[in-house]
């Protein structure tokens, strides 16, 4: 089951370059220097390190990851966001509706896609639009990935794939300060990444 929305991930030059984010509300939360970065993620990546800093950072209304995956010249322009909503920029809008819908659990309200949650930052409210913009890279500047919460990775992650999605990482391991972590990552044909993350207990 999805639990909720976790972060919305961006991929910027300088993890500590804060003030852009600080002079819109948001707020640090958690930084991690030089912490391990999964060998899984290089399916997605034009140049991998095995290092990588990220800082967690949010407002009253959205939660953001700040990761440094070495520019690769690359600008993501198919998601931006606001207090009040995630817009994602498709080529193919059905297809990312689907998804959000038979995918994650979301539900359709006069073509606004709610999840709702009890938590706040928990909830997302996403508005999708036909585009030709290009296809987001992970190593990209810019928005990158929807990132959720679920108690069970290999459910969730295929009710995703069998919307349609054929790229994907395997499930991975990560440890952040006394977080352990399952993580896979779905990329979206012509479109931005999926992230779905169960916490160990």
């Amino acid at each position: 089951m999805i639990l909720g929305f976790a972060h919305l991930s961006i991929n910027i030059k300088n993890t500590f370059d804060e003030e852009f984010f600080l002079k819109n509300g948001f707020r640090n939360k958690f930084s991690f220097i030089n912490v391990p970065n999964p060998e899984p993620k290089k399916f997605f990546l034009s140049s991998y390190s095995p290092l990588h800093s990220l800082r967690i950072l949010n407002n009253d209304f959205l939660t953001i990851e700040l990761t440094d995956h070495k520019f690769d010249g690359h600008i993501n322009d198919q998601i931006t966001y606001s207090d009040e909503f995630i817009t994602v920029n498709v080529s193919d809008k059905l297809f990312f509706e689907k998804c959000l819908i038979n995918g994650l659990g979301f539900s359709n309200i006069n073509n606004i896609f709610f999840l709702k949650r009890h938590l706040p930052l928990w909830s997302c409210k996403i508005i999708t639009k036909e585009s030709k913009i290009t296809s987001t890279h992970l190593s990209g500047c810019g928005p990158s990935s929807l990132a959720f919460y679920t108690n069970n990775l290999d459910h969730d992650s295929k009710k995703i794939i069998d919307c349609g999605i054929d790229e994907y990482t395997e499930n991975f391991e990560f440890n952040l300060g006394q977080n352990d972590m399952i993580i896979k990552i779905l990329k979206v044909p012509l479109g931005p990444f999926f992230e779905l993350i169960q916490i160990k207990r």
